[in-house]
């Protein structure tokens, strides 16, 4: 099976347990929580109608790339950009019994950085902003639209101007207050794909609730 970490906007095709065949691009890979979520690349053609599909990585029996060739040229680059960063150790142990050794400063790392805090900020002024136009909002609401904001793509939550209820792919899942897991629903398309969105953010809202609670108890 290839590496779902270096293979993040790569087409792929992907059978699953039960023999079902998926192919798009992986837009996004969370190894923590073992889940991968497809789009259709066709959908770049068709803007406002994004399909996004989420999967456990449990779920996958076997994935490959479809275009073999194009995947393999981007995978050669990224393997190079790790060697560049191999001989960049190497020439530090070479000095790092020298007195007065120099230090290497990585110029695209500085600008990687400079992006990836960029990036951060601008997502925690737009949670700020969602936030702060919801004051009425309960205060495990917003615990649970934070969560979900920082843990999913960005632009796959939202907020309902009217009763403030968390809005998930595109208008697929809704959670109503007061944010239970009993309160997740599926307000657009059936399906497997839409039953497992829903377990999937079904669990995380009950993780969430559970930590809460053990806060206000102290545990």
């Amino acid at each position: 099976m290839i590496s779902l970490e270096n293979s993040v906007g790569l087409k792929v095709k992907i059978t699953t347990n039960n023999n079902a065949i998926i192919t798009g691009v992986i837009h996004s890979y969370n190894p923590n929580h073992g889940i991968i979520s497809i789009t259709d690349p066709e959908d770049s053609k068709k803007p406002k109608s994004t399909t996004l599909q989420i999967l456990k990585t449990s779920f996958i029996s076997d994935i490959s790339f479809v275009n073999k060739q194009e995947a393999q040229t981007i995978l050669n680059e990224k393997e190079k950009e790790n060697e560049k960063s191999s001989s960049a150790i190497e020439i530090n142990k070479k000095f790092e019994n020298m007195l007065n050794k120099p230090s290497y400063v990585s110029i695209p790392a500085i600008g990687s950085n400079f992006q990836l805090k960029l990036a951060n900020n601008q997502q925690k002024f737009k949670l700020n902003k969602i936030l702060n136009s919801h004051s009425k909002m309960s205060k495990e609401g917003k615990e649970i639209f934070k969560e979900l904001f920082n843990l999913l793509p960005q632009g796959d939550v939202n907020l309902t101007s009217i009763n403030s209820e968390i809005v998930i792919f595109e208008n697929h899942i809704r959670i109503s207050s007061p944010y239970r897991p009993d309160d997740c629903r599926v307000v657009n398309g059936t399906g497997e794909e839409e039953d497992q969105q829903l377990e999937y953010i079904t669990n995380v809202v009950k993780s969430i609730w559970e930590k809460l609670e053990s806060q206000t108890k102290g545990g």
